[in-house]
């Protein structure tokens, strides 16, 4: 057993007896945030052996390119993890990996391919029930997508004196999205009537808008079903975005969700009443786009509301 660092290990052997590599078998347990390295003594790191960050009070964790394999309950009730970020090199999670972990909410995935199997992606998701974003970072674009929580519940059959488990909320038929371990969109996107009928309308705005912000592999019709969502509940999920400052999303709402005039007015008001130039400014350019042509182009209903020079 070897130490640098944080970090205790050993060495991994190839058939022939000669170090091919390095495991990681424990960390200090005080660390909160880990970037663990490519190499340790000129080798490659290619194990997070098993238990050995357990108890420990990391809350992001950066895991390298070389790194292929995760261990047997590694993670054991490191109860404050919350990110994890890694490459499509990973091959191996182990069996209970993170056991006693539930606050985990992103995951980021390297991927070096378009078109490569995401299979770390599948077993990673099925370790976990919450909600959690998953970021995808391709070489020319980025991706990111929500999986709604679930639980599981056992019901009690008395006739047949079993127990039957059951699964509520749409999170485990989002994590089943994977055919031979790929990620299939189409079966991804066909699922948002479900989630929109059963879930929170704050979850379902945010799946939504990830999917219209981020449209990788967005089908025409897919894209319709969500924008008109968005159309729908503008009156409710507006003031929402304005107040957290979003201003993308609230582009990206304005230009293509033809809002009806009286939720773009009462947004408009709502932006300058919470000091937000930015989207002001973005209100009174859709807004002078749509007038030109009439009498009084230019002269937008936010201008008339209030005076620019008060925000």
């Amino acid at each position: 057993m070897e130490r640098t660092g944080i970090y205790s290990w050993e060495y991994k052997m190839d058939p022939r007896g000669k170090a091919a590599g390095i495991c990681i078998t424990s960390v200090d347990q005080k660390e909160e945030y880990i970037s663990v390295p490519e190499e340790i003594g000129g080798l490659p790191v290619l194990e997070l052996g098993d238990y050995a960050l357990e108890n420990c009070a990391v809350r992001e964790i950066r895991f390298p390119s070389s790194l292929e394999r995760i261990g047997r309950y590694a993670f054991y009730n490191c109860e404050k993890l919350e990110k994890l970020l890694l490459y499509d090199d990973l091959k191996d999670v182990g069996t209970g990996a993170f056991t006693g972990v539930h606050r985990v909410h992103s995951i980021c995935l390297y991927q070096q391919r378009e078109d490569a199997a995401q299979t770390v992606l599948q077993e990673l998701l099925s370790d976990f029930s919450e909600t959690i974003q998953v970021t995808i970072q391709f070489p020319d674009r980025e991706v990111r997508l929500l999986f709604p929580e679930y639980y599981e519940q056992g019901i009690e059959n008395t006739p047949a004196r079993i127990i039957v488990n059951q699964f509520f909320g749409t999170g485990m038929k989002y994590r089943n999205c994977f055919v031979n371990r790929r990620l299939q969109m189409e079966e991804y996107d066909q699922l948002f009537p479900l989630a929109a009928a059963g879930e929170r309308r704050e979850l379902v705005c945010e799946l939504a808008l990830l999917r219209l912000m981020y449209p990788w592999r967005l089908q025409s019709r897919a894209r319709q079903n969500y924008m008109s969502w968005i159309r729908e509940q503008a009156e409710q999920i507006l003031p929402v975005l304005i107040r957290e400052k979003r201003l993308e999303e609230i582009r990206l709402i304005l230009e293509q969700a033809e809002l009806p005039e009286q939720v773009r007015e009462e947004a408009a008001l709502l932006c300058a009443k919470e000091g937000f130039a930015a989207a002001v400014s973005l209100f009174m350019m859709h807004r002078d786009r749509s007038s030109q042509g009439e009498e009084e182009a230019g002269q937008c209903m936010i201008r008339s509301s209030f005076d620019l020079d008060e925000i």
